[in-house]
């Protein structure tokens, strides 16, 4: 499904260079039908996909960079960061700084903010031995 939307919004890197975060909605919307915007300021979209599926992009007019944050939460959330030029070309997949098996990101004050939902997984015997 990524290959999908990633194609699709490659296809339409003409109308996104204007303005990148602005269609996107409407591009996702066609491929899901169930897309809502939650929040929507300049240079930011928060868009839910599902009950557990939550995409954040992140844009600013002096950066040649678009910032996609898939977070999927079942019931764990945990997050996958990848960043794109303006054409929507992949420039990296930035990893996480923290370690676990479930990191999840945020964008805040321009970068990306790492956090291990790990412990949320681990029962309290397991979570005395990490401590």
């Amino acid at each position: 499904m990524r290959k999908l939307l990633l194609s699709i919004l490659l296809l339409s890197a003409v109308t996104l260079q204007a303005d990148p975060i602005g269609p996107l909605f409407a591009i996702i919307e066609d491929l899901h039908g169930k897309a809502e915007i939650l929040e929507e300021t300049e240079g930011h979209m928060r868009i839910r996909m599902a009950d557990s599926c939550y995409y954040d992009v992140h844009t600013s007019p002096e950066a040649d960079s678009i910032i996609v944050i898939q977070t999927v939460c079942a019931p764990i959330c945990s997050s996958c960061v990848r960043v794109y030029n303006k054409e929507w070309e992949l420039r990296n997949t930035p990893r996480p700084t923290c370690g676990g098996i479930f990191p999840e990101a945020e964008f805040r004050d321009g970068q990306i903010i790492w956090h291990d939902n790990t412990p949320e997984y681990l029962d309290d015997e397991e979570k005395k031995r990490i401590e």
